[in-house]
Formats: structure tokens, C-alpha cells, sequence
């Protein structure tokens, strides 16, 4: 059975998954900054930790 890695963002507070963009234009036209939804964590700094997984988990 085949592994696969999957990347995932997490705060660097926390730990929570729940970590995401502050805006649509984040990268684009300006810096990223990521705000963290469980502790309140607002900047540029995530962690990424990487996951392997079976090729045949739907949970992606």
C-alpha cells in the first residue's frame, strides 16, 4: 500500500489546524499573515508539519 504526504499549516502558538490567510490578496499584493482561529494568533510565522497517509484515504 503507498503512502502519500500531505502538508498541513498550523499555528505556532497553539498548534491548531485552524490557521488560515487574513486576505485574499495575502502573497499577492501584500505580505502573508496568517491568523490563528483558537488562540487569536495574527503573523507572517506558521508551522508545517508533514502527515503521511494511505493512498486510499478520502480524508484530503
Amino acid at each position: 500500500m503507498k503512502k502519500r504526504k500531505i502538508r498541513i499549516k498550523v499555528c505556532p502558538v497553539c498548534g491548531s489546524r485552524k490557521i488560515r490567510l487574513s486576505s485574499s490578496l495575502d502573497g499577492w499584493l501584500t505580505p502573508e499573515i496568517y491568523i490563528c482561529e483558537e488562540c487569536g494568533y495574527r503573523g507572517p510565522i506558521y508551522l508545517e508539519l508533514q502527515i503521511e497517509a494511505d493512498k486510499n484515504d478520502k480524508r484530503s
